[in-house]
């Protein structure tokens, strides 16, 4: 009886070893920068960002995570050609940000020692203050906040420091797209995960 109590003993602690070695939950943040293009071309300009999010491992392979981004305020000047005269359109984002909700797969790569390959794709609840001005165009001023919900995707290589640790970097883009906007915000980014 002694013996089966310590075999069971031996073998949940062997389990608890093993279920700690793969953390079920992490938080990570991440600092990027980046470009912003419209396709519209009104915009092609550079951003910052800073995100952070949580995340629930359900295998080693797949997780749901939840998180949010935030961007720097981006300026752009544009003048087109008409057949009459010149246009002036002259437009700013600021206090960009979105809350995501989406998909983590990971790979490990056999070649490379505690490195894995990442892949993100999820939608993004954004908001951002707009203002517009468009000089000899006809067009009135526009000063609001938009907001939507579109698809962001990303693709990241971390490295493990330890058993809870890792470090990377990161490839994204969050797609802004309704009435006022067309904009593809790419971002390549430090990203830091602690597992637990």
């Amino acid at each position: 009886m002694r013996h089966a109590i310590l075999a069971a003993a031996l073998m949940a602690a062997n389990l608890s070893v093993s279920a700690q070695a793969e953390p079920a939950y992490y938080l990570q943040s991440s600092l990027g920068y980046g470009d912003a293009s419209s396709a519209e071309d009104t915009i092609d300009a550079q951003a910052g960002s800073l995100s952070a999010a949580f995340g629930w491992r359900f295998t080693p392979n797949f997780a749901l995570e939840f998180g949010g981004v935030a961007y720097g305020d981006l300026d752009e000047t544009k003048v087109f050609e008409s057949t009459a005269n010149g246009r002036v359109l002259a437009e700013r984002l600021s206090s960009t940000r979105a809350l995501q909700l989406g998909a983590a797969l990971s790979f490990p790569l056999a070649a490379l020692n505690d490195a894995e390959l990442g892949l993100r794709l999820g939608v993004g609840r954004w908001q951002t203050d707009l203002a517009r001005v468009c000089i000899v165009c006809g067009l009135l001023p526009f000063d609001g906040t938009p907001s939507g919900t579109d698809p962001y995707f990303g693709a990241s290589m971390l490295w493990s420091l330890d058993s809870s640790w890792q470090i990377g970097a990161e490839v994204s883009r969050q797609i802004i797209k309704e009435d006022f906007l067309d904009v593809d915000l790419d971002q390549l980014s430090l990203k830091l995960r602690y597992g637990f």
